[in-house]
């Protein structure tokens, strides 16, 4: 279900009101668009190994059937994968095909929204790693990685010097206009308490830590 609540406030000043309209108008459609790829119900093995992943932080582990199946799903995970570089239309394949983990309900909310009009948006994935007092290593557990469709990404703000102000590793250069979508979670939120709510959902603790990377160009075919 979409947590329609936000956290994220401004002071409405006159100039304000503008920047305040695009802000909801952006959220309402990406709320649509999430809305959209979650009703399609793909199989997910990650949600899969997710839930049967924290029960087992209660002791209760998933039984051969259950991880025979979470394995049949990843494998055909894999083979949408390869196709991503190559094939045009790779959602719709995700979709006929009702298989989809975050990178690829990603990818579907992506294609949605620039279906509809919205052209300033970008694909991020995220990588959950772990600080151990030396070079950050990587969390071995069903979540190493999360991929969201960010909108707006301030890139061309730049300081009194001129010089670039964005920086994909740190969130709050993203901009206040920059909304996170997430339809694996179902997150739809502005960028602090988008992350705060997908940090809760995978579990991410105080002392790990996340590394962005912008992935448009990777996950999707450039003719789209």
């Amino acid at each position: 279900m979409i947590n329609n609540t936000s956290n994220f406030n401004i002071s409405i000043k006159p100039k304000n009101i503008g920047f305040q309209r695009q802000y909801n108008s952006d959220k309402v459609l990406a709320e649509d668009v999430v809305r959209y790829v979650r009703g399609l119900h793909l199989e997910s093995s990650s949600a899969i190994a997710h839930r049967h992943w924290c029960l087992a932080r209660k002791g209760v582990y998933m039984d051969r059937r259950i991880r025979e199946g979470v394995d049949g799903v990843r494998s055909r995970v894999k083979d949408q994968i390869d196709f991503i570089r190559d094939i045009h239309g790779t959602p719709e394949r995700f979709i006929s095909d009702g298989v989809g983990n975050c990178g690829e309900m990603a990818i579907i909310a992506y294609n949605e929204l620039r279906e509809r009009g919205f052209n300033d948006i970008d694909i991020v994935a995220m990588y959950i790693e772990k600080n151990n007092s030396g070079p950050y290593e990587r969390v071995v557990r069903p979540f190493k990685d999360h991929v969201v469709v960010v909108s707006r990404l301030n890139k061309a703000r730049k300081n009194k010097a001129g010089n670039p102000v964005f920086d994909i590793n740190r969130p709050n250069t993203w901009g206040n206009e920059a909304i996170i979508i997430d339809p694996w979670t179902g997150v739809v939120d502005g960028v602090q308490p988008g992350l705060m709510k997908i940090k809760q959902f995978l579990q991410i603790g105080d002392h790990e830590k996340l590394i962005f990377r912008e992935k448009t160009k990777d996950f999707i075919n450039t003719k789209i």
